[in-house]
């Protein structure tokens, strides 16, 4: 069993390195996954939205500190593959999106992880989106603090200056290599004027840097060590032979078309609490555009529109 699950992880680490690459080849263009401005497509269809040979991940990172248990997600991303058209989707969905919990009622989706975990996070997303969800990958930030100082820390620019001293954070503007400590401050500050919306592509802008990392050829390397590490940050639903299935997948998105989202909506508050407030056709829609390869750039839906 134990060699089971060290056979497990090291196909997962393989497959992450290989996603790394294609996330990477995609970043190294510089297009920003708010800046493509294609016309959304004049559908007003919302029946459930059947894509054959698409395969849906569920990607949760929880900002945890050690000794907590199971917390909010922080992070909840979907990626679809499409082995057809070598499509890879990627949708953020923010956090305080308010969503129907079964069983729960109404609430802010990352509320889904702590009342049930990676389970009912996917039960609830699936009914948002009306898609299928096939696996899930979910994380600790707090764990990855090691993978970077394994890594030998990422190379970012800081594009403002960072300061919350309630949480630890202070980093100064500008290009400079973060250890994993100051990589978890960079990802959890969260000042801006659209908060965790301009969050979400700060969290990207994380991933470009560990992927430029995982590029070396030192990685390799450090496998040994990165894979005790990665069992400790890592949980998922992947069995021996998905890991096989993403792996032969994955190789195939030499060249990938790669199209990324964030979900539209509008901050609205109800009894005291703020929520990112999502039209649920409209919701489905984007899904279904984007998967046409489909994006808009208007993010930030006025009330009054």
């Amino acid at each position: 069993m134990h060699d089971y699950k060290k056979i497990c992880l090291f196909l997962f680490v393989i497959s992450l390195i290989i996603f790394f690459l294609i996330f990477a080849f995609y970043l190294s263009k510089d297009l920003s996954p708010l800046s493509t401005n294609i016309p959304p497509s004049s559908s007003s269809e919302t029946e459930k939205i059947i894509l054959p040979e698409r395969t849906n991940i569920l990607v949760l990172g929880d900002d945890a500190r050690p000794g907590e248990g199971r917390s909010r997600t922080d992070t909840i991303m979907l990626i679809s593959l499409e082995e057809k058209s070598k499509q890879m989707a990627i949708l953020s969905i923010p956090r305080d999106t308010r969503v129907a919990i079964p069983g729960r009622g109404y609430d802010r989706l990352n509320a889904a992880y702590a009342y049930g975990g990676a389970d009912l996070t996917i039960q609830t997303v699936a009914e948002l989106l009306d898609l299928e969800i096939h696996y899930y990958i979910h994380t600790n930030f707090d764990g990855f603090k090691d993978i970077i100082d394994t890594l030998g820390g990422v190379t970012i620019n800081v594009d403002r200056n960072m300061y919350y001293p309630l949480e630890g954070i202070h980093l100064k503007k500008g290009e400079q290599l973060l250890d994993g400590d100051k990589a978890l401050q960079f990802v959890r500050y969260r000042e801006y004027p659209l908060g965790d919306i301009t969050r979400t592509e700060q969290q990207q802008r994380l991933l470009k840097a560990i992927a430029n990392e995982t590029l070396q050829l030192s990685t390799f390397i450090k496998l040994p060590k990165l894979l005790p590490q990665l069992e400790a940050a890592v949980d998922t639903n992947f069995s021996i032979t998905d890991a096989l299935l993403i792996v032969r997948l994955a190789k195939q998105f030499e060249s990938p078309d790669i199209v990324t989202q964030t979900l539209p909506g509008t901050f609205q508050t109800i009894n005291g609490i703020e929520y990112w407030q999502v039209n649920i056709d409209e919701a489905k829609k984007v899904v279904r555009d984007l998967f046409k390869g489909i994006t808009t750039s208007q993010i930030f839906i006025s009330p009054a529109s």
